[in-house]
Parts: structure tokens; C-alpha cells; sequence
């Protein structure tokens, strides 16, 4: 096609990357995407499905995942769809891909608003017996804090304790910025200062957070209290 001089559009490598999946050569299609990319052409999201997808059914899991993070440092963000096909492909081969892939997956579930979604992953990486670690567990206290799952939050920083899984200074700031957004300031107060009393010393983010809702309120007093406790 290009030795006679035609020059393939989008149009055209999606056609083929489409039908190379479809007939299960995915390492062809995997070939012909990076030779796309390298054009700096913008490939779009549902030219990445595809492969990933076709990656996941021949059961290429690690492949799947890199390419999947490759879109997202390109700057193509994933659909539900992509998500999805992942977190399936994950529980029919039995294949766990570490940490990063659980928290990239309940993050994106997050960010398209399906909270059941993301709650039915963790209890299925729990009753796996996977070790999660406190990045999981800041995804799922932001999760339920953009929710409005207040809540939720304050029990599971309980379960991160029982579970010896020290919050840190990510998580406690997370917290306290959903405790604000929803308007239970005194809780938020109450969580900095637990959070002294737990060793783990708040950043400027934590305070900015704090004064910024005390001078959304127009309450002098609430920005004095805030002002002083980052000094």
C-alpha cells in the first residue's frame, strides 16, 4: 500500500489493526500500532481497546496492561469499556497483575462514577487473600469521598489500622479534603489532629485545604483556626 505510493489514514490502520485482532493476529496489530504511533499520529481510544482487547483474550495479560499504560501516557484516556475488559480478563485467567494494575483499574472505575464496581474488585482482591497496600486503600477513601460515601471513609482508615496498614500523610490529606467538601469541617479538624497523634505530620497541601474551606466560609474565626494550625 505505501510502496505504491498511497499514504494509510486513520481510517485505514484502524480498518486493518481491526481485522488483524478479529482473525487472532494481535502481535501483527500490536506491530502495526506502534508503526502508527511512531508517525505521531494521535491513535484513538477505541484503536487501543481493540488491541488490548485482543491481547487479553489470548491471555497476554502483561502485554495488555503496558499497552494499556502506554494510552495513558500518551495522554488517551481509557473508556469503561477498556476497564472492563481488563478486569475481566484479570478474573477468568486467574492472573493478578500486581498492585498497579488493581489500582489503575479501581481508580478508573472511580473516575466513571461505577462505585459498586470498584467496591466488587476490592472484595474480590480481599477474598483473594491479595496484599494490598495503602495506595489501594487512598483510591477507595477518594472514591467514596467524591461519592459522598463520607462515611465509608472513616471506617475503612479503621480497617487500614486493624489491618496494620499505617495511613499516610496521602491518605489523611484525602480524607480530610472529602470531610471538607461535604461540609463536616469540625470531623476534618478532628482527623488533623488524630493524624498528629498517629506521628504522621501534615504537608501544605493538608492545611491549604483546610484555610481554602475556611475562606470559602467567610468565617474569620474558622480562618484564624486554620491559619494557626500550619504554623
Amino acid at each position: 500500500m505505501e510502496d505504491g505510493g498511497f499514504e494509510p489514514n486513520a481510517v485505514t490502520y484502524g480498518a486493518i489493526i481491526k481485522g488483524l485482532v478479529g482473525m487472532g493476529e494481535t502481535s501483527l496489530a500490536l506491530g502495526l500500532l506502534v508503526k502508527w504511533e511512531g508517525r505521531s499520529c494521535r491513535v484513538s481510544v477505541v484503536i487501543y481497546y481493540t488491541v488490548v482487547e485482543g491481547l487479553c483474550k489470548e491471555g497476554r495479560l502483561t502485554k495488555a496492561f503496558k499497552l494499556f499504560n502506554k494510552m495513558i501516557g500518551k495522554g488517551v484516556q481509557p473508556d469503561v469499556i477498556t476497564y472492563n475488559t481488563l478486569f475481566h480478563a484479570m478474573c477468568t485467567d486467574g492472573q493478578w497483575e500486581g498492585v498497579e494494575g488493581y489500582a489503575i483499574l479501581l481508580d478508573g472505575y472511580y473516575k466513571y462514577g461505577h462505585l459498586e464496581r470498584a467496591m466488587a474488585f476490592f472484595q474480590q482482591l480481599e477474598e483473594q487473600g491479595v496484599n494490598l497496600d495503602i495506595v489501594i486503600y487512598t483510591i477507595l477513601i477518594n472514591g467514596m469521598c467524591n461519592a459522598g460515601k463520607i462515611e465509608d471513609p472513616n471506617r475503612l482508615c479503621k480497617t487500614l489500622l486493624q489491618n496494620w496498614c499505617q495511613p499516610n500523610v496521602a491518605t489523611h490529606t484525602t480524607l480530610i479534603n472529602g470531610l471538607c467538601k461535604e461540609g463536616h469541617v469540625n470531623e476534618a479538624h478532628r482527623s488533623l489532629k488524630e493524624m498528629g497523634q498517629k506521628g504522621c505530620s501534615p504537608n501544605a497541601a493538608t492545611h491549604n485545604i483546610l484555610i481554602s474551606t475556611a475562606l470559602e466560609s467567610k468565617d474569620e474565626l474558622a480562618v484564624s483556626r486554620a491559619s494557626s494550625q500550619n504554623s
